[in-house]
């Protein structure tokens, strides 16, 4: 990820998932402004991660649950 590589990573449950890309987001918003895209299927999770996100960067979540007035604010 750090190496500016495309990058798939699966893990249990409980391995670091979140700071793998929150490092990652971080790092490069930090040296060349560049943002960071996570896909997840869990809508609880992406409104934890949110809830719990480093104040450092603004982390949007977009899901099916929104309203599109919702959507388009973010």
């Amino acid at each position: 990820i750090l190496c500016s590589k495309s990058t798939l990573l699966i893990s249990p449950t409980g391995f670091g998932k979140s700071l793998c890309y929150q490092l990652a987001a971080y790092c490069f918003w930090k040296k060349r402004h560049l943002i960071t895209i996570v896909v997840s299927p869990l809508i609880s999770l992406m409104q934890d991660q949110i809830a719990n996100f480093p104040q450092v960067l603004k982390p949007v979540a977009i899901n099916s649950s929104q309203s599109e007035k919702e959507k388009e604010e973010k």
